[in-house]
């Protein structure tokens, strides 16, 4: 399994950031997958992440033809970090990545 990175994009809200960061290394180890997950704070750097394999964002900032990986929205998680279609969404998308060699 190949590991993947994941970045997480936002705004002014860094405990929001902090949060989603957290959760998401607990699912991926719990599902057993091997993942690097950080955060980016666009306020300091709006650049797309150049290493990524997916990008989170929370605020709409990048677009598809920015970044080189897929890209998802992740504002539904402000309201619940469990929201079911986006969690949905990130663990199929991160399953992929890890699956390919």
């Amino acid at each position: 399994m190949k590991k993947c990175e994941v970045c997480i994009i936002g705004g002014s809200c860094g405990t929001f950031l902090i949060a989603v960061t957290d959760h998401l290394k607990e699912v991926f180890t719990a599902k057993g997958l091997d993942c690097k997950v950080y955060y980016q704070n666009a306020l300091q750097n709006s650049e797309p992440p150049e290493t990524a394999d997916v990008v989170l964002q929370s605020m709409p900032l990048l677009t598809e033809k920015d970044v080189r990986c897929p890209l998802i929205s992740i504002r539904p998680l402000i309201v619940d970090l469990n929201q079911v279609e986006t969690m949905q969404k990130i663990l199929t998308t991160v399953e992929q990545i890890c699956a390919s060699n």
